[in-house]
């Protein structure tokens, strides 16, 4: 079970679901009635502060060591391929901390805060030679009135990284513009990490990859025009001929109107559409700079997104799967980000379903 009790920090609370809050708040002997989720969370880390060190309550511990560092969260994943064993890296960070990182968390004064990320806790799993460090950062500042006075203060950022050295892998969870920067601050804090290009990004797959591997279905994309394609007014309206005798053909059965429309088009045209020159789904595209498909359910197998495909670069997609955790079947929602190279969770999601994501996405065969 993992233990990050010792790593959680006040504004951690309000990420949690209502119900895991309550669960937490009436283990610890906390009314829970009538209270909202802001300050049943106040109550809570209250309470919890004086018990870090020694709390043992299972349910508890399950709950935060689930829900902690998951929830609505970005990835990205990055190769780590070090001849180093996972003690050695474990001794490394722990010696070269300027805190007690298996006992405390650090958390800088605000004046200090950069935006730099910087190591505030960690936790280190034995049994499965696995790490996790959180790091906080300045991510904007926020200003107020008070009084006569004008008041700024900085608003702080939270990211975790995952590292298996077993299975060579970082895992990065956070803003996507920190991700970079992250795996620096950790390579340059820890004398072991010499060679720098050791850690490489990891993101071998596209949109139909992860669903296919997540057994999901992909029910929206976002894509940008493959072929640009600059049309004046009369070949743009030569075009819409085209649709309007396709609904005439539909309408009334009279194929006359069709064919002079496509006849028209393409000596606007100069005859140039060809499958190998200016398909016609290009053309229908003609001057769109994104192209969103969504449905209920999977758009892949529709004919309109496979008429449109090959004319056009998917950069996000949004995927529907289902996992099932301690015997029920839970449905999740993740957008791909390929421009990003990441996955983001529009459905909080569990320590769990991230490993079964892992597995499947990064070592299923």
């Amino acid at each position: 079970m993992l233990d990050f009790n010792k790593m959680i920090i006040a504004s951690d609370l309000i990420k949690f679901n209502k119900d895991d809050l309550n669960e937490i708040a009436t283990e610890m002997d906390i009314i829970t009635k009538q209270m909202d989720k802001s300050t049943l969370a106040i109550q809570v880390i209250d309470k919890l502060k004086g018990e870090l060190n020694k709390n043992d309550n299972s349910k508890i511990k399950k709950i935060i060591g689930e829900n902690l560092l998951a929830g609505k969260t970005s990835i990205k994943w990055y190769d780590f391929n070090l001849n180093i064993d996972y003690n050695t890296i474990k001794e490394n960070i722990i010696d070269k901390s300027d805190f007690q990182i298996l006992n405390e968390i650090n958390i800088p004064e605000p004046s200090k805060l950069s935006t730099d990320p910087r190591i505030f806790g960690g936790y280190f799993d034995d049994e499965n030679e696995e790490i996790y460090l959180r790091f906080i950062y300045k991510s904007s500042v926020k200003s107020e009135f008070y009084g006569l006075e004008f008041d700024t203060r900085p608003v702080p950022g939270y990211c975790t990284l995952y590292i298996n050295q077993k299975k060579g892998l970082i895992e990065y969870r956070g803003e996507n513009r920190k991700a970079d920067v992250s795996i620096e601050q950790f390579l340059n804090n820890f004398t072991m990490f010499s060679d720098k290009n050791s850690v490489r990004e990891k993101f071998d797959f596209d949109i139909d990859d992860i669903a296919e591997k997540l057994n999901g279905e992909q029910f929206d994309s976002l894509s940008r025009t493959e072929i640009e394609t600059v049309l004046d007014s009369e070949e743009l309206e030569a075009i819409t001929k085209v649709l309007k005798g396709l609904d005439s053909y539909f309408k009334d059965n009279s194929i006359d109107e069709l064919e002079n429309s496509l006849i028209s088009v393409n000596e606007t045209l100069n005859g140039t559409i060809d499958d190998l020159i200016m398909p016609f789904s290009s053309l229908l595209l003609s001057g769109l700079n994104t192209v969103g498909l969504s449905g209920d359910s999977e758009i892949r197998n529709s004919p309109l997104f496979s008429y449109l495909k090959p004319n056009l670069i998917q950069t996000s997609g949004f995927i529907k799967f289902n996992i099932i955790e301690n015997g029920i079947e839970k449905s999740y929602t993740l957008r791909v980000g390929l421009q990003t190279r990441s996955i983001y969770f529009n459905t909080p999601v569990s320590e769990s379903v991230l490993k079964e994501v892992r597995e499947k996405l990064l070592f299923s065969e």
